[in-house]
């Protein structure tokens, strides 16, 4: 098949969502988006796959079949149905788009005619702050972190912002401090037109009413 269509989307409102949990952010995630395409409980024996992504679920003790374990209550509630290949994905900032991407090859390959595609995340957990900093530092090689300690050291110096990390942000944060400074360095980017793409953003969130801010 050469031809994919999405036939539904949806996503839960942007926020801390301390309150909830995976399983909840999952289930209203679900519910949403088969609604939007049309489909009914009764209907998703339609759904011939799916893809499922997320990272920090291993901080909270589940470290593997995350997708299984978030649909299971679906499935004995007869709102996903049995025996559906659910593949867990991991890419850390690209994880949706590896979902994605695997859903839209179901359909090329001709393996299935609706495949799923969905992720979840929680990236604050009030009790245990850590584990949200382990998160983010697992998104990085732990095994032989002096590679890209040398690679942005290197990049600092090309930028003029020297990388240096500190206590209370993650390295990600220097990491984007470097790029808006290499910009600005080479292409002459003011500090007014980095904050004009932010308000921007801002004015586009404003018209969503599930944006965070």
């Amino acid at each position: 098949m050469s031809d994919i269509y999405i036939v539904g989307t949806a996503c839960t409102a942007f926020g801390k969502q301390a309150g909830k949990s995976f399983h909840q952010l999952v289930r209203e995630a679900y519910l949403d988006v088969i609604a939007d395409a049309g489909l009914t409980p009764d209907d998703s024996s339609r759904i011939e796959q799916a893809w499922f992504g997320n990272c920090g679920m291993g901080q909270w003790g589940q470290g593997g079949i995350r997708g299984q374990v978030c649909f299971t209550p679906l499935v004995e509630e007869g709102l996903f149905a049995q025996r559906v290949p659910i593949i867990n994905v991991e890419g850390a900032c690209a994880t949706g788009s590896f979902a994605f991407h695997g859903a839209c090859k179901d359909i090329l390959s001709g393996e299935s005619q609706m495949s799923l595609a969905l992720g979840v995340e929680k990236l604050v957990s009030l009790d245990a702050p850590e584990r949200v900093a382990s998160i983010f530092a697992t998104g990085i090689d732990q095994l032989e972190p002096d590679r890209w300690r040398r690679y942005y050291q290197a990049a600092g110096e090309e930028s003029g912002k020297p990388f240096e990390t500190g206590p209370g942000r993650t390295l990600f944060m220097d990491t984007y401090a470097m790029q808006a400074a290499w910009h600005m360095k080479t292409f002459g980017t003011t500090q007014r037109q980095i904050a004009e793409a932010a308000s921007k953003s801002h004015f586009h969130g404003s018209l969503n009413p599930k944006a965070q801010y």
